[in-house]
């Protein structure tokens, strides 16, 4: 969770696939339930053949957090 002004809260996350041979990372935000992904990042010469990755906001307690 990170503050981001005004009261207001952002979930990020980064994901990272790190194998012997190639890399790939995302990073994913949720604000006030809207989900955003970013472009993949990869190292070496791979090619994504399949993206059906799906992203959702849980519940949670504000003060577990904060």
């Amino acid at each position: 969770m990170r503050h981001i002004g005004d009261g207001d809260y952002q979930y990020e996350a980064l994901y990272i696939y790190h194998g012997n041979d190639a890399e790939i990372s995302f990073q994913a935000t949720n604000f006030k339930g809207d989900v955003s992904m970013y472009p993949y990042s990869t190292s070496r010469d791979i090619e994504i053949h399949e993206d059906n990755l799906s992203v959702e906001g849980l519940d949670y307690e504000e003060d577990d957090y904060f």
